[in-house]
């Protein structure tokens, strides 16, 4: 967000470790001031959820995943000394498990942790529509909601070999890819919204 340079978590217990998001203008990094204009500050919620509620879901009740991540359980671990929340106040976020619910085709119809087995839910999934089939199978991402019950642990989607699909992963600080997620502003504008299709070859242009 903020281009600066300092420390980073990495790492179990709160081990920190050095990075550098100054870039130069050659090598961009992070968000330029007209970018940062168009983004709504936002509450990100960081309820824990429940196995049997994210192997369960289904586009059709996604709604009470929705609800779940929202939640007021929050998991606690003593030996970590981490003050933990259900709620972040700030600029960018993670996926929640529902985004990555929400991304297939709408004909899709398993649940979030059988993904991989339907085409509709995974090879039409618009989150990996610039990808080729093996970058497809090696993603793994974090998302933003912890699991209940165990402070090491959050939801994943992908997984490497099957891909497409939600499920845990045991060591939450541990280095995997992330998807920044932002808000934007109601009075951003796409400029070529019917011209585009949204693409990293054919991308949408914003405005305020």
């Amino acid at each position: 967000w903020n281009r600066a340079s300092g420390k980073c978590y990495n790492n179990s217990n709160n081990a920190t470790t050095a990075c550098d998001f100054t870039g130069s203008n050659s090598n961009q990094k992070g968000l330029n001031e007209e970018a940062k204009s168009m983004i709504e500050k936002s509450t990100w919620y960081l309820g824990a959820v429940e196995e049997e509620v994210i192997f369960n879901a289904t586009l059709l009740d996604m709604y009470k995943l929705m609800d779940a991540e929202r939640g007021t359980e929050v998991i606690s671990n003593p030996n970590d000394k981490v003050p933990r929340t259900t709620i972040w106040n700030g600029y960018v976020g993670l996926m929640y498990p529902s985004d990555f619910g929400y991304s297939a085709d709408k004909a899709c119809t398993k649940n979030l942790h059988r993904y991989d087995s339907q085409e509709l839910c995974y090879d039409e999934n618009w989150l990996y529509a610039d990808l080729n089939e093996k970058e497809e199978r090696s993603i793994v991402e974090w998302l933003i909601s912890p699991v209940l019950f165990d402070s090491g642990i959050v939801w994943v989607e992908g997984d490497s070999g099957s891909g497409g699909c939600i499920d845990t992963y045991n060591s939450s600080f541990e280095s995997l890819l992330v998807r920044p997620v932002i808000n934007l502003k109601s009075s951003v504008k796409v400029n070529n919204l019917n011209e585009a299709n949204g693409s990293s070859n054919d991308p949408y242009y914003l405005s305020l």
